[in-house]
């Protein structure tokens, strides 16, 4: 095995690292004062070493060490084969020279700045924007009675369409809910109302499901008595129901992903107990655990995040083996494949600090990426590689795309908010 010299001709190829007075002078052209410019140099350079050596290790080792080619490499770092070839070819990154004053203008404090990202194509995960339902370059108009920035809004990519879930509150009531199916020709079906629970889609996007309350939570004194009743359907893409579930004692219980086999994981809390069903549409209802409830299932339907009174377990639902410990954040997703686990975290930040988009590996829970954002409202996987985050700075909103590799770049433009700083009326609501 041949591995490349990590630093050929150091001095040669990375000069500014001895260059300290052109250093200082620039840093302190930027800040005028001399300590923060030393302390700006210092921070600057560990950057540029830790994130590019970062990538630089990760390729080499997958290139060398693995054996796997160009392609290969580029699928699991989430990155175009050119990239892979170039940080082969090059030094490893303690060498690389760059622009001083870019260098020091971006160092800052780490934070995912959406004013210097570049722009790629629009997320092809589904997004709401000014009265339309929007998944690629593909739109269908839809005037939902949804606000800017709610959370009261669930968009899922079925065949041909959408499936939408608007919640909304009612005076001396739990609330309504309603789930729609939204063709892309802009043909409208209303699939439930009521108290429906948010649904979830098959990974062929051919059927969804969902649970409906049989009663009033509030005002059926009779149910609240002898027990809350729920049904569990399950639809085709065009709306036709293939099966139900009815009668299930549970006050609300929930479809929460289609497992490998094509069964139902089912959270419900059936009035005296907690746990996780699995059912096949059509028949036979199975207990998988007890005294837990779905937090994030993978569209494999092999992973989940299970949560119950103590830390959520990323569990093997197959052999029902508990992986590792999740208590890093929240808004937990994992990839289309089940490789990689994705959430906002503030661990180790004190009040006021970013918030951070953490990307771990499904199975080991092994950290891959830790992104720092101003804010962030929620995330999505859009590729088994890549995921879109709704980021907020400085009055600025949009959705922007990073890779597991770290990578980032604008998927819609930034757009300003109001002028409320408590609000984050973001524009895109990210489905």
């Amino acid at each position: 095995m041949h591995w490349p010299d990590p630093c050929p001709n150091l001095d040669a190829a990375f000069p500014a690292a001895h260059a300290s007075l052109a250093l200082l002078r620039t840093a302190y052209a930027l800040c005028g004062d001399r300590h923060a410019a030393e302390d700006l140099v210092q921070g600057a350079l560990a950057k540029l070493y830790r994130d590019q050596f970062s990538r630089w290790r990760r390729s080499s080792v997958l290139r060398y060490y693995e054996d796997l080619s160009e392609r290969e490499i580029a699928a699991m770092l989430g990155c175009s084969t050119g990239t892979v070839r170039s940080q082969a070819s090059r030094p490893s990154p303690g060498c690389v020279t760059m622009n001083l004053k870019d260098l020091l203008e971006t160092a800052g404090d780490g934070m995912l700045d959406l004013g210097r990202l570049g722009t790629g194509p629009a997320p092809e995960v589904p997004w709401y924007e000014d009265g339309a339902l929007h998944v690629g370059d593909r739109s269908t108009p839809a005037d939902l009675a949804v606000e800017p920035g709610s959370d009261d809004l669930v968009v899922e990519r079925v065949r041909d369409g959408y499936a939408v879930w608007i919640w909304e509150p009612v005076p001396d009531a739990y609330g309504r809910s309603t789930l729609t199916l939204v063709r892309d020709d802009g043909e409208r079906i209303v699939l439930a109302d009521g108290d429906v629970t948010p649904p979830v889609v098959s990974p062929d996007g051919e059927r969804i499901a969902w649970g409906l309350q049989n009663h009033d939570r509030v005002r059926d004194e009779d149910a609240l008595e002898h027990g809350l009743t729920s049904t569990v359907v399950v639809a085709d893409a065009g709306g036709a129901v293939v099966a139900e579930l009815p009668d299930t004692p549970s006050p609300g219980i929930r479809p929460r992903g289609f497992l490998a086999d094509g069964r139902l994981a089912l959270e419900a809390g059936a009035n005296t107990a907690w746990g996780v069903d699995a059912w096949e549409p059509g028949g036979e209802v199975t207990p998988l655990r007890q005294d837990v409830g779905v937090t994030a299932m993978s569209p494999t339907g092999d992973l989940a995040l299970l949560q119950g009174t103590d830390a959520a377990q990323l569990t093997d639902l197959a052999t029902g083996t508990e992986l590792w410990s999740f208590d890093d954040g929240a808004e937990a997703r994992l990839s289309p494949d089940g490789r990689y686990l994705a959430a906002l975290s503030w661990e180790g930040a004190p009040a006021g600090r970013p918030r951070q988009v953490v990307i771990r590996e499904a199975r080991t829970g092994d950290e891959v990426a830790r992104l720092d954002v101003q804010e962030a409202g929620a995330l999505r996987w859009e590729s088994p590689t890549t995921v879109v985050i709704s980021s907020y700075q400085d009055g600025s909103a949009a959705l922007v795309r990073c890779t597991v590799g770290g990578e980032c770049e604008l998927a819609t433009e930034p757009r300003q908010l109001d002028d409320d700083p408590g609000t984050y009326d973001s524009p895109y609501v990210l489905g």
